[in-house]
């Protein structure tokens, strides 16, 4: 007699047969917009604007802290990642050129900080989470409190989801995605194939 009920799997397969599911897709930050972006680099010191060109470039908030000047290439306009995902980033020859301006007003050596006095310890991700947020007050956003380095970051992966840029790609520019927030993003993509962005 064949049984109706719930299906057990053969016991030779044993529990790790079953697939794996993925985590639930995790609550994204904020997502601004770009208007509150060009109204934040307005109001924002030099060391914000290269904190919200960076991170808008798929700069981590941690990375960022790291990055020294060195990592910067002027010449191919890249920013190369040491840790945690070792990679280099693409940057805008707009954004170059502000860094460049910006590290000259500066007077940043290649051992310094892109962000924090010259010489200096590297800030702590609290100072970083208070330039965005000065500059989000600065600029009177809505919600300023909900504006955070990982906001920034985020409004930059999500126009590339939009975009419909493949998560392999991505990744290479942002570095490694948890599951759950691959899942999160996964529900802005549009319908369709995923071309390549190279």
């Amino acid at each position: 007699m064949v049984s109706l009920g719930a299906h057990q799997p053969p016991a030779a397969l044993g529990a790790s047969a079953l697939p794996a599911q993925l985590p639930a897709p995790q609550q994204l930050p904020r997502e601004l917009e770009q208007a509150e972006i060009t109204a934040m680099l307005d109001c924002a010191d030099l060391d914000t604007k290269i904190a919200l060109s960076a991170l808008l470039c798929g700069v981590g908030p941690q990375e960022l802290l790291a990055l020294t000047w060195k990592d910067v290439d002027s010449d191919t306009n890249t920013i190369r990642i040491g840790q945690p995902v070792p990679r280099s980033i693409q940057i805008a020859p707009e954004i170059a050129i502000l860094w460049k301006a910006l590290r000259r007003q500066k007077n940043g050596a290649p051992e310094d900080n892109l962000i924090g006095e010259a010489g200096a310890a590297p800030l702590n991700l609290s100072h970083l989470e208070a330039l965005i947020s000065y500059a989000a007050h600065d600029a009177a956003l809505q919600h300023p409190a909900d504006v955070t380095p990982w906001a920034v970051r985020h409004t930059f992966i999500s126009y590339l989801v939009r975009q419909g840029v493949r998560f392999s790609e991505i990744a290479r520019i942002v570095g490694t995605l948890p599951a759950e927030v691959t899942a999160a993003y996964g529900l802005m993509q549009p319908a369709g194939a995923r071309p390549s962005i190279e």
